[in-house]
């Protein structure tokens, strides 16, 4: 009987400890936004496969499938036209496919973590794109509009780089002694957990305002982030991209 209670206490600790472990690590590649980390702790192709699902959801319930004429409007230019069927639905799954291949990578996953009100300006960049778009693209775009801001200000930026360099020093400095303050946040800001079943855990948490429901599943090994949601309705709204009558 002892040896049983042994065994079981021994599991029970494993499973435990693994799962903390896991968790701590996955936090701390969120605070240091170390991508390669994360990798570690997701499982990528469930992930996609997730992602792929929910945002199929999403189009099929924001877009009128049966008709197929569309516009698409931008700040530059107004995109219309009319989609044989074939086509139409080819793109709605291309666009599906290739957000869950972009938002399973654990760079976007990180980016749009700490810039969450970037994510429907990148949603529609896929539609704006006919679905050939990425996140690398995406960033491009930015880098080339910022740069061309840093260029118009080159004066003042310059101006600012000691006071830079003194901050990031700083930084250095807290950062290594801020991961246990960090935690404390994380769990501040977690709305709840729980396990599922034996094997998945969920816990929902709110950040920059938008509730990010996170689904964990063991793999013998460690807890690895296995499904991510967010409230697609309430941050993309596709006002700009319609299907007419």
């Amino acid at each position: 009987m002892r040896r049983i209670s042994l065994i079981l206490f021994i599991i029970i600790f494993y499973y435990l400890i693994t799962f903390f472990y896991s968790f701590y690590k996955i936090t701390s590649s969120i605070t240091n936004s170390n991508s390669d980390l994360l990798n570690q702790y997701t499982n990528t192709k469930n992930l996609s496969k997730n992602f792929n699902i929910y945002f199929g959801s999403f189009l099929e319930e924001n877009m009128d499938l049966e008709n197929k004429k569309f516009l698409i409007e931008n700040n530059n230019f107004t995109f219309s036209g009319e989609l044989t069927d074939a086509y139409y639905n080819k793109m709605i799954i291309k666009i599906a496919n290739n957000l869950a291949d972009n938002f399973s990578n654990t760079k976007t996953i990180l980016y749009f973590y700490e810039n969450s009100n970037e994510i429907e300006l990148f949603v529609k960049n896929f539609f704006l794109n006919l679905g050939e778009y990425n996140f690398e693209k995406y960033m491009i775009e930015k880098n080339t509009s910022a740069n061309q801001k840093d260029e118009e200000n080159e004066a003042s930026e310059n101006n600012d780089k000691e006071n830079d360099q003194v901050v990031d020093t700083k930084e250095e400095e807290t950062e290594k002694n801020d991961i246990f303050s960090t935690l404390i946040k994380r769990y501040n800001s977690t709305q709840f957990f729980f396990f599922t079943d034996p094997i998945h855990f969920k816990l929902v948490a709110k950040h920059q305002e938008i509730i990010f429901k996170v689904q964990f599943k063991f793999n013998g090994i460690f807890w690895k982030i296995n499904k991510i949601s967010f409230p697609l309705n309430d941050i993309i709204k596709l006002d700009k991209v319609k299907i007419l009558n």
